[in-house]
C-alpha cells in the first residue's frame, strides 16, 4: 500500500515538473510555438481558461498581426489582426477583395442586406451612407449627449448600487444593456431602460440577444463541422 502511495506521489511530482517545463518551453516569449503534427494546439489548450488575455498578449508580441496554424485536416488556420491599417484595408479601401459570401448572408440573414451583410458596390453605398449619417454634426452632438446622460443616470448608478451591496455582476451583461438603451434612443427615440438597478426583462432585448447568439453559433458550428469533414 505504501509502495503504491509513493508511486502515486512520484507520478504527481513528475507530472507537475513536466507541465511547468512544458509550459515554459511552449510559451516561446508569449507567442504560440508551432509544433510538428499538433501545431499550436498545446498553447490553445493551456490558455483555454484565459482566451481573451492570451489573444491580446499574442497580438501585442506580434505587432498586431498573427497567423494561427490549426490542425491540417480541420482547415482551422486563420489570420488575426488588430492593426488599424490592416483593418481599414480589409473593411474599407480594398473591401471588394474580402467578400463575406453567400454562406455568411445565409447565417446572418436577420441583419438583412445592409452594411453588415453586403459586398461589393452595395457595401460601398451602405458605407458611404453610414459614414454620412454618423459624421453629421447633429448626430454627433446628439450621440455625445445621450452617452453622457446614460452613463451618469444609469451606468454609474448601477455600478454604485452593486458595489454598495457587494453584488457580483457580469460587466458584459451590463454593457450590453447599456448599448441597447443607447441604440433604442438614437434609432427610435425611446428609452427602454433595461439598464437600471431593477434589471427589468425586456422581450425585445432578450429576443435580439438570442437571435444574434443563435446566428453566431450556427455559423461557427457549421464552419467547424465542415472543416473537420474536409
Amino acid at each position: 500500500m505504501m509502495a503504491l502511495l509513493f508511486v502515486y506521489l512520484g507520478v504527481m511530482v513528475f507530472g507537475i515538473i513536466f507541465l511547468c517545463f512544458l509550459y515554459r518551453f511552449i510559451d516561446n516569449n508569449g507567442l504560440p510555438r508551432n509544433w510538428p503534427f499538433v501545431v499550436m494546439i498545446p498553447t490553445l489548450l493551456l490558455n483555454i481558461h484565459r482566451p481573451h488575455g492570451k489573444v491580446a498578449q499574442i497580438l501585442r508580441r506580434s505587432n498586431g498581426t498573427f497567423f494561427y496554424r490549426g490542425l491540417w485536416f480541420t482547415n482551422t488556420s486563420f489570420l488575426a489582426t488588430s492593426d488599424p491599417e490592416n483593418v481599414h484595408y480589409i473593411l474599407s479601401s480594398n473591401s471588394s477583395v474580402y467578400l463575406k459570401g453567400s454562406e455568411w448572408l445565409k447565417h446572418f440573414d436577420i441583419f438583412g442586406e445592409a452594411l453588415f451583410n453586403s459586398d461589393g458596390e452595395a457595401s460601398k453605398r451602405h458605407g458611404k451612407a453610414f459614414h454620412a449619417f454618423f459624421n453629421h454634426p447633429q448626430i454627433r452632438q446628439s450621440l455625445s449627449k445621450v452617452l453622457h446622460q446614460r452613463i451618469e443616470e444609469a451606468l454609474v448608478e448601477v455600478l454604485e448600487y452593486v458595489c454598495r451591496r457587494e453584488i457580483v455582476v457580469n460587466l458584459q451583461y451590463l454593457f450590453a444593456r447599456h448599448a441597447f438603451d443607447i441604440g433604442c434612443i438614437m434609432g427610435m427615440g425611446f428609452n427602454p431602460g433595461v439598464l437600471s438597478i431593477e434589471f427589468p426583462e425586456n422581450r425585445f432585448h432578450k429576443a435580439t440577444n438570442a437571435a444574434m447568439e443563435a446566428a453566431f453559433y450556427s455559423y461557427e458550428r457549421q464552419h467547424y463541422t465542415i472543416s473537420v469533414w474536409q
